[in-house]
């Protein structure tokens, strides 16, 4: 009730946009983290959120001590009420978010630790591109670059110089694309091992089809977490049946065709427009 400064007031985002000062702010997330409560407005139940608490005046120690004591509670409360739930895959990371819709499939960043990823296969975000399509393009791309590029580049240049040249310039960086190509080798590797693993032990959700894998105990499931409560990740929350579930199939474990087709030398590599005008703008495309 005391007189303060605009500058020390502090807006909520609940709906009736209630007001405090700083300080009486930063004591009543005091005084909720002392009696064991989740962290709200302090005039009303609107949850605080990252982007409320980051407002806080104090040290970032302290507002650190408070962030994780919020994403400790939201757990809490998502893994009781079975919610569909967002988590950060990073493991150092204990960013958590309720999902308006947890079928969905979107671009998620972490606001803690900045990480990109698939808000169904908690994967890098893959845009264009179904979670199940992403085992079989990362191998063919991995055969495009071990083995195809060459062959393919090799055969066009027999037939058209311009390939010649592109030809002569990838075999000048042959260095790099070794480098690279043994990084590709891991990764693909480690694609084929979990792609086993996945099809050895692991199921899919009858509603919204992540993986989820059973450990121990009966057959009743929870996408995003134990039954029984706890081990909380990335899930739609529904109830299942692990036995009912449809097995999951690997996407990727048979080696893809290295053949190419003989291609046809072009009867005329040249293309000659008759009464077009060239035309020049400002315009630039993109393409990803």
């Amino acid at each position: 009730m005391e007189s303060r400064p605009y500058d020390d007031i502090y807006v909520f985002d609940c709906e009736d946009s209630h007001k405090l000062c700083y300080g009486c702010y930063y004591q009543s997330c005091q005084s909720k983290m002392n009696d064991g409560q989740i962290l709200t407005c302090a005039l009303c139940t609107h949850l605080l959120k990252d982007g409320e608490l980051n407002q806080l005046k104090i040290p970032n120690d302290q507002l650190e001590i408070i962030r994780e004591y919020q994403m400790k509670k939201t757990f809490d409360i998502y893994s009781s009420r079975t919610k569909g739930i967002i988590k950060c895959p990073n493991q150092n990371c204990t960013w958590v978010a309720q999902a308006d819709d947890p079928n969905e499939r979107f671009r998620v960043q972490c606001p803690k630790c900045l990480s990109e990823f698939c808000s169904l296969c908690n994967q890098q975000y893959h845009y264009r591109t179904t979670c199940q399509q992403l085992p079989q393009i990362t191998q063919r791309w991995f055969f495009w670059c071990e083995t195809e590029r060459t062959r393919y580049l090799t055969m066009r240049a027999q037939q058209d110089a311009q390939f010649a040249n592109q030809l002569a310039e990838y075999n000048r960086q042959s260095k790099e694309n070794n480098n690279r190509n043994k990084d590709l080798r891991r990764r693909y590797d480690e694609l084929m091992n979990d792609e086993q693993y996945k099809a050895q032990n692991c199921r899919l959700c009858t509603s919204c089809k992540r993986v989820v894998q059973r450990l121990e105990g009966c057959d009743s499931m929870i996408c995003g977490q134990d039954a029984h409560g706890g081990n909380v990740q990335s899930g739609c929350g529904t109830k299942f049946n692990w036995a009912q579930a449809q097995p999951y199939t690997a996407a990727a474990t048979q080696q893809p065709k290295q053949t190419i087709l003989d291609l046809p030398k072009p009867d005329n590599p040249v293309v000659h427009h008759v009464g077009v005008k060239l035309v020049t703008s400002n315009v630039f495309c993109f393409f990803k």
